[in-house]
């Protein structure tokens, strides 16, 4: 599951957290996903872990798009894709962007591809890490949220 999540510090919100969430479809998400993702059935898991975790903003959950054409939108935003290639890269909490909408890019199980890295980087997003370890993709998601909450 390729991920794009949105986080912002806006007032009256103390620390920034996930405003927003779309699945992106990859080179690789594209042949190892259902083609019919149901959006409704992912909404409910997030209701159900909003309240499990007593958190009272429902963040957006955006129909699936192409990342080639994502890649292309959002100008003006603090754009950064988690990677596990060695690349030259810094870390989450270092790129995080006060001021600007932060989108953050997580790629499928195998990373995004070599391609989609340098497509990436061309359209304007940073390279970051979310540690040493490799995470699967939804835990780099949940690891991405609580990263943004502790700024």
């Amino acid at each position: 599951l390729s991920l794009e999540a949105r986080a912002t510090a806006t007032p009256p919100t103390p620390s920034p957290a996930a405003k927003e969430f779309m699945i992106l479809r990859t080179n690789v998400l594209e042949r190892t996903l259902k083609k019919n993702i149901k959006i409704e059935r992912c909404n409910k898991i997030i209701i159900s872990a909003l309240k499990q975790s007593f958190k009272y903003n429902l963040p957006k959950l955006n129909k699936p798009v192409k990342f080639k054409d994502f890649i292309k939108l959002n100008t003006g935003h603090n754009k950064l894709i988690a990677t596990c290639e060695n690349l030259k890269k810094k870390s989450l909490e270092e790129s995080f962007h006060e001021s600007k909408n932060n989108i953050v890019l997580i790629g499928p199980e195998g990373d995004f591809s070599k391609n989609e890295l340098k497509d990436a980087q061309i359209n304007g997003f940073k390279f970051v890490t979310l540690g040493n370890t490799r995470l699967r993709a939804e835990t780099a998601g949940i690891m991405t949220c609580a990263i943004f909450s502790m700024i």
